[in-house]
């Protein structure tokens, strides 16, 4: 029995004077499995991972990318101390030493990694869960992700990253990959006959005023869209041979904004309601 498979057996860990504390923090198994299967499927070996803990979710990847040739996996998260180490303590005991520890808060620490030159493949988001937080993470998440690279969000289903989620999925090169585990909360009877009657009020406005007076959860609710789960995946996508500034990727020479605004395929005042 590996060393995940006995804490999720048992639903306790162990610090690392041999304490027993009970699971309280984890990924769910079905969303950690989805998220290890990506990573071999897509032959990953560059992850990082925001937000820590008890080490499931550094577990799951660990053991995927431990299959590919020089594997690394970035860990970000401040507070390993105060979960007495517990997190990389369980990596320790699992054999991996493909990881590094970074014990700063992500708003620092990222933009020192973009700094430093450093690429991943997947990046999981799973730190401090308000709206500008978890915006901020993906912000530099994002530049750090190769094309064709994978972002994860756990959590989604909380109002704070939903709205994250719905952001995201507005940028011309990001597209929904998969969808994790449900929720475990449904919506009552009475709301989703409200959220009907709403939407079919929406549409009585015209199209171009929808977005103005209605929130985008009315006009795109989450079962249509793919959100609504507890773990979502969201891929880049691979530049296109020219990008909505019209900057063609066979131009010669382009400045650096342009060269930007083309990775990103949006103007520089490019906005869309989310």
């Amino acid at each position: 029995m590996t060393v995940l498979e006995r804490i999720l057996a048992d639903k306790t860990v162990e610090d690392e004077h041999g304490n027993v504390l009970p699971l309280t923090q984890e990924i769910a198994s079905e969303d950690g499995k989805v998220i290890s299967s990506r990573i071999q499927h897509h032959s990953i070996s560059r992850t990082l991972e925001i937000g820590c803990a008890y080490g499931i979710s550094s577990l799951y990847i660990c053991e995927a990318i431990s299959k590919q040739s020089n594997p690394h996996h970035i860990i970000i998260d401040a507070f390993q101390t105060s979960y007495r180490n517990i997190g990389v303590n369980n990596l320790r005991k699992a054999g991996f030493d493909c990881w590094q520890l970074v014990e700063q808060l992500s708003e620092f620490a990222l933009p020192k990694l973009l700094q430093s030159g450093v690429r991943v493949e997947f990046a999981l988001i799973d730190g401090y869960h308000t709206f500008d937080h978890a915006l901020l993470d993906f912000f530099y998440v994002d530049r750090l992700l190769e094309d064709g690279g994978i972002v994860a969000f756990d959590d989604a289903h909380m109002p704070a990253i939903d709205r994250v989620l719905r952001y995201v999925l507005r940028y011309p090169n990001y597209r929904l990959l998969e969808a994790g585990g449900r929720p475990p909360v449904r919506k009552s009877y009475k709301r989703r006959c409200f959220e009907f009657a709403l939407r079919r009020l929406s549409r009585v406005i015209p199209a171009h005023n929808q977005q103005e007076y209605f929130d985008d959860r009315w006009l795109r609710p989450a079962e249509e869209i793919g959100l609504g789960s507890r773990c979502i995946l969201v891929q880049k996508s691979s530049p296109a041979p020219s990008d909505q500034c019209g900057v063609s990727q066979n131009q010669a020479e382009v400045d650096e904004r342009d060269a930007y605004a083309m990775s990103t395929k949006r103007e520089w005042d490019w906005y869309r309601h989310f």
